[in-house]
């Protein structure tokens, strides 16, 4: 079996040079004061507030006409971004929270509706 050939060893970097490296390079320096026990600006961690348990979410299909799901759909596009970061779905949800406001403002007192007893009923519209 062949003899292997001494490989040749890379010295260390100093630590002056560490030192140096430092100055340069943020990111060493920023750990290099957290083992010091010293945060640096802009660093300092916030808790985040607890979170809310999101409430359980469930499909609803409904046809709307065209128009409108048209000009709802160029909104989303157009606030999709920072900061308001639209979906359809919340523009949906946030519509049916403010109409429900109205409608039991203006037909309950303000209350909510009464439970109802089991699914909706199916089938033509009435006036149709």
């Amino acid at each position: 079996m062949p003899k292997k050939k001494p490989t040749k060893r890379r010295t260390m970097i100093g630590t002056d040079a560490m030192d140096a490296m430092d100055a340069v390079v943020p990111v060493r320096a920023a750990s290099k004061a957290s083992r010091r026990g010293l945060v640096p600006a802009g660093t300092t961690h916030r808790p985040e507030p607890p979170a809310k348990p999101k409430p359980n979410k469930v499909r609803a299909t409904f046809h709307l006409p065209e128009e409108l799901l048209g000009e709802a759909r160029d909104a989303v596009v157009y606030l999709s971004g920072p900061p308001v970061r639209l979906t359809l779905a919340v523009m949906a949800e946030n519509a049916l929270r403010k109409e429900l406001q109205r409608l039991k403002k203006a037909h309950n007192g303000g209350k909510g509706f009464p439970r109802h007893g089991g699914e909706l009923k199916g089938g033509r519209p009435i006036g149709s």
